[in-house]
């Protein structure tokens, strides 16, 4: 004769498999089929100035580029990095919300987990004369162990779970977002100071000709050499000078306590390190020459919008399994007695089990709205994902353009200064001779600090635009360790 499983024991093992049913987690998704396969800008540089990055593998590139501020060669720029990356409050919040979300991750992952607590109860108690026979007054001892369990029948559970798994990814992505915005900051902050530095000694040197020619236009003036607007001129000139030393000295101050902040510290803490001038940043490594888009990918605001689509893509699933019963499976054994005495006694066990199941027949459309809001979410994260490779693409090119018309401007400059160099060379050999009179070598000399405050600007355009383009790469950190990210776990 066959024979079969208890009824309860039955009802365990089908909740058991069903349990294992869970839906799999939601597919990574593919860039768009039209990614060009490089960036089309960086293909167009001129050859002796780059370096083919092609060959190399996702993260060899991210770790090209993870300390692309070297390319500057300057030692105390590496170090302000280095503070931004250890001591930035905005990275250190960041930092915390990570562990926020791991946590969030923990309490979901434990509602599909069987939950056990212990009830000591104590009670005194009258039932009245109804109850048959008459218990009177009376105390009530008891303890037992309550055994709770839900089993994640349909992965809804799973699906939450993958969810907030993501969105731990994308604030992980978040956090290195913000890392490659505030190095390039700390670049540009750090490029800015030099450059105003730099026109702080230049403008003190123009004024200081501007006032010496101006002292020989008085004395012309005085003999009736010259006439009163060429020395109301040259005096304009000197008061716009004079008047742009105190401005550029407080930009100065302003750009030290910037970087003082981005490096975690209070407003002067820099200052001893930062008020001596040092050269300007210039480019001391070629650029990439061609770099695959799909290097598009890690950058990590993309890299942060992907997980946000695939945790919405779970949200559906979950919101798609509250169509679907739920099941609990409650057991609780222990003792209880009205007699403290015989509390432990065999007698006093006590023990119930029970299985339940609800199913959802009716709720006014809630799940259904449930259902399209998440659907609707999914949708937009997808919209968000599409709109966010295009706009890097452009983010890169345009950047590229930039740099290019930057280091155009500067060789030009450079071809000016150096004749404007030779010019002040021989005026200078002239006026030593006697053959020359000071106006003409004060008017060369003030010709070439107006050039040198042009090269100033296009040496700190040429290292913003650079900057510029590492950061619309995605540069400035380190590839995460492969379990920070959910895999994809469908053939």
């Amino acid at each position: 004769m066959a024979r079969f499983l208890p009824l309860t024991t039955s009802i365990c093992v089908l909740v058991l498999s069903l349990s294992a049913c869970h839906a799999p987690p939601p597919k990574r998704p593919d860039a768009p089929k039209d990614l060009p396969q490089n960036y089309e800008s960086l293909t167009k540089q001129p050859s002796q100035n780059v370096v083919n990055l092609q060959d190399k593998g996702p993260k060899e590139l991210a770790i090209e580029l993870s300390q692309w501020w070297t390319v500057f060669d300057d030692p105390l720029l590496n170090d302000m990095v280095n503070r931004v990356i250890l001591a930035n409050w905005d990275l250190q919040i960041a930092a915390e919300r990570i562990e926020g979300a791991m946590a969030k991750v923990g309490m979901i992952q434990a509602g599909a987990l069987p939950t056990i607590s212990g009830v000591t109860s104590l009670a005194r108690r009258e039932d009245g004369t109804t109850v048959q026979p008459p218990l009177g007054l009376y105390n009530e001892f008891g303890f037992k162990a309550q055994f709770a369990w839900e089993p994640d029948v349909f992965g809804k559970v799973a699906a939450r779970a993958q969810a907030a798994q993501a969105e731990q990814s994308a604030l992980e992505a978040d956090r290195r977002a913000i890392m490659v915005a505030m190095t390039a900051e700390m670049v540009i902050v750090y490029a800015q100071l030099r450059a105003v530095q730099k026109k702080l000694l230049l403008t003190e040197k123009y004024a200081a000709l501007v006032g010496r020619e101006l002292a020989l236009t008085k004395d012309l003036f005085k003999n009736g050499l010259v006439p009163a607007q060429t020395v109301l001129s040259l005096e304009r000139q000197y008061t716009q000078a004079k008047t742009a030393i105190p401005i550029l000295n407080s930009r100065i101050d302003i750009l030290m306590t910037t970087s003082s902040i981005l490096t975690g510290g209070y407003p002067n803490a820099l200052e001893a390190q930062l008020s001596k001038p040092r050269p300007m940043l210039s480019v001391k490594k070629p650029l990439p020459q061609t770099l695959p888009s799909q290097l598009l990918k890690q950058r990590p605001d993309i890299s942060a919008q992907e997980q946000r689509m695939l945790a919405s893509l779970s949200e559906v699933q979950a919101a798609d399994a509250e169509f679907l019963p739920q099941f609990a499976i409650p057991l609780a054994i222990g003792y209880n007695t009205k007699t403290f005495d015989l509390l432990l006694n065999p007698a006093s066990f006590i023990w119930n089990f029970a299985t339940a199941a609800v199913a959802p027949f009716y709720t006014g459309g809630y799940l259904e709205a449930n259902l399209q809001l998440a659907q609707a979410i999914s949708k937009e994260n997808q919209l968000e994902y599409e709109r966010l490779v295009r706009q890097a693409l452009a983010e890169v090119e345009d950047s590229v353009a930039g740099y290019q018309g930057a280091t155009g401007a500067l060789e030009l400059l450079d071809d000016v200064q150096k004749k404007q160099q030779a010019i002040v060379s021989k005026e200078t050999r002239l006026f030593n001779k006697g053959l020359r009179a000071k106006f003409e070598l004060y008017r060369a000399q003030l010709e070439l600090t107006k050039i040198d405050e042009g090269i100033v600007d296009a040496q700190y355009e040429v290292a913003i635009e650079l900057t510029a383009i590492y950061r619309a790469l995605g540069g400035g950190w380190v590839p995460p360790s492969e379990n920070t990210v959910i895999k994809d776990q469908t053939s």
